[in-house]
């Protein structure tokens, strides 16, 4: 079989543009980048990155006709691919309810997400990602021999994919649930400071995060829909269509962890300084910029300026 080179080349540059977001923001000296969703969205982040590596080897792998002597590496991706799947969605769960708590409980805001409690968040995103894949550390991956005498690799034992199908499937669901029920109490919200002409502080910032996080919903519901129907499917005893929504996850997954930078660099105008202002750096130390003069233009000051910090 041929390598997906159009999958392959996407999830290159989305593996390069998510490395350079978190790049920036990890160095960047603006306060803002050290808060609650700014954290949060670095450790989804780095898991995003290894999600896209691990499911590119297992798509891979079954192109390139993989047997079992590469199952431990085949294992180890399965397991990884599981840990990240879960770590994505638990991330965006708490983001989601960061973005709540930013505008429907302002009051109680910097009570809720001090600095302690942001890291127990975080540490618990892991504890859960791993407590949903620990049955299958170590576990046996399963091939079927063709009659031409190659391999196909399909997958965890029977048993255990079974029952890792409950858990992403309850997974799935309590996002679902939970992070449509804040995105429509928020969509409320929204509305009736608006008609009341009530500001919220920071709204300008607030609005575009929110934004941010309406727009990973709905691409997380996506995936959301591929793992529910798949349990469906595994009921039905139909063979075809359980392969097929199977083979919809990778390039379900690729679009789900591959939206949160591109739609970060699209509506946060700190990040976009940030990273032109890092571009330009490089480029001028590589020569392809020329070295900016003592008095810089006002556009590029403008560009390189403090940036005012907000929640």
């Amino acid at each position: 079989m041929v390598v997906n080179v159009p999958q392959t080349a996407f999830e290159i540059l989305s593996v390069f543009v998510y490395c350079f977001v978190l790049f920036v923001i990890c160095t960047s000296r603006q306060k803002v980048f050290k808060t609650t969703f700014y954290l949060i969205f670095v450790a989804t982040g780095i898991a995003d990155v290894v999600s896209i590596f691990v499911n590119s080897y297992l798509v891979i792998q079954g192109e390139l006709v993989l047997g079992p002597d590469y199952q431990h590496i085949a294992s180890f991706c399965v397991v990884t691919s599981g840990y990240t799947f879960v770590m994505h969605m638990i991330g965006n769960l708490t983001i989601a309810f960061n973005r709540y708590s930013a505008i429907c409980l302002a009051e109680h805001y910097d009570k809720i997400w001090t600095p302690r409690n942001t890291w127990i968040a975080i540490a618990m995103q892991n504890l859960i990602a791993i407590a949903a894949v620990a049955n299958t550390i170590g576990a046996k991956m399963t091939y079927v021999r063709e009659p031409d005498g190659s391999y196909t690799f399909t997958g965890l034992e029977t048993h255990l994919d079974t029952v890792n199908r409950f858990i992403y499937f309850g997974v799935c669901l309590v996002y679902a649930v939970i992070s449509a029920i804040l995105n429509v109490l928020l969509i409320y919200k929204f509305h009736r400071l608006s008609r009341s002409n009530e500001h919220i502080k920071h709204g300008h910032h607030e609005k575009r995060l929110f934004l941010y996080s309406l727009i990973v919903f709905a691409f997380c519901l996506l995936m959301c829909a591929q793992q529910i129907g798949k349990v469906f499917v595994i009921f039905s005893g139909n063979y075809d269509s359980f392969l097929w929504i199977t083979m919809q996850f990778f390039w379900i997954n690729d679009v789900m962890v591959s939206i949160p930078p591109y739609s970060l660099l699209v509506l946060c105008s700190h990040l976009r300084r940030d990273s032109m202002g890092l571009l330009l750096c490089k480029w001028r130390q590589s020569g392809i910029l020329p070295a900016s003069s003592s008095k810089t233009p006002a556009t590029e000051r403008k560009a390189l300026s403090t940036i005012r910090v907000t929640k």
